[in-house]
């Protein structure tokens, strides 16, 4: 039976989620093993420049993984169509994948996934398996969605998320560096988490965000940035829509990064694991180390922004 009384949980929001039409499950790797286990997929290319969880997604499921490297970001994979059987993995690097070239190569090899995770806010193309996940957007401990035609006959349980609250409220009332233990103890547990269906609370969470202002606000605070920052910039940013992170391209992005934490510009390094598994003449090494992914989400202004091209801008010159 249904409880009546006593106090009162959080608020039962009736909005809107962005993504409709998809599975919602729990986090972003597990939309790959969701495809891993629907498609059979027993072989799959996948590019140096990646977060290594990619990786042991799919040698713990048995995937034959074959590599390629990153020509660039709007088209990350230029070579000959794999083989029939090959799945091609392709991540939409801060937002900049061309549509176009997608299309073209799903127009000659049917097998592709599209890892959207850094651009939330692209739509996903008719037939192409598609991942988005939520945490790099927005204020919630999991949760991705996966675009998919594939027709399978599996019952997912709820994850529970409660537990799993903390580092964002700490954060909302004490500030990041307080409860950074805890944001790092709820990244280690989405490495070891199970297939699961997203949870109620993380569904309640993004029935309530607003999410063209959300859009509109990256987008602006990423053109803010590329107009003070574009022309040292040595990587020419074309698409900006809802922008995940602002990817600064410069010569010492390493030494730029530290001196930008001091400040209290928390910048991260993306894909650790390439600078200890590429070589340092690679492009996959340099874009690792020598990319500096400036923050423009909701939470700023584009005042704000001013103030951090500002800083980068006085760090590069010292």
């Amino acid at each position: 039976m249904r409880e009546f009384g006593g106090y009162i949980e959080i608020e039962h929001y009736k909005g809107n989620e962005y993504h409709t039409e998809c599975l919602a499950l729990n986090n972003g790797r597990n939309c790959l093993r969701y495809l891993i286990r629907t498609r059979r997929i027993r072989k799959i290319m996948l590019p140096y420049l990646q977060c290594r969880v990619i990786e042991e997604v799919c040698r713990r499921e048995g995937v034959q993984i074959q590599w390629y490297e990153v020509k660039s970001f709007e088209k990350p994979y230029q070579g000959k169509y794999p083989e029939e059987d090959v799945f091609l993995y392709l991540i939409n690097y801060y937002g900049q994948l061309e549509k176009n070239y997608v299309e073209e190569l799903f127009a000659g090899h049917k097998r592709i996934i599209v890892d959207n995770a850094q651009d939330f806010f692209c739509k996903p193309i008719d037939g192409v398996d598609t991942i988005y996940t939520c945490r790099k957007f927005f204020g919630v401990p999991d949760g991705a969605y996966l675009y998919t035609d594939v027709q399978a006959k599996i019952t997912l349980q709820a994850d529970f998320s409660y537990d799993r609250m903390e580092f964002l409220l700490g954060r909302y009332e004490c500030g990041a560096e307080k409860f950074y233990r805890n944001y790092q103890e709820n990244e280690a547990w989405m490495d070891k988490q199970e297939l699961f269906a997203m949870s109620a609370l993380t569904h309640n969470i993004l029935r309530s965000i607003d999410y063209e202002r959300v859009k509109k606000t990256r987008t602006s605070n990423a053109k803010r940035l590329d107009a003070g920052l574009g022309e040292k910039n040595l990587l020419m940013v074309k698409n900006m829509t809802g922008a995940y992170l602002y990817p600064y391209f410069c010569a010492d992005g390493e030494r730029l990064r530290r001196k930008l934490i001091e400040r209290k510009i928390f910048v991260p390094v993306l894909w650790q694991n390439v600078l200890e598994d590429c070589e340092i003449h690679t492009a996959e090494y340099n874009y690792s180390r020598n990319v500096v992914p400036l923050p423009c989400d909701q939470r700023y202004t584009e005042n704000d922004m001013d103030e951090v091209i500002a800083v980068v801008k006085e760090l590069e010159e010292r």
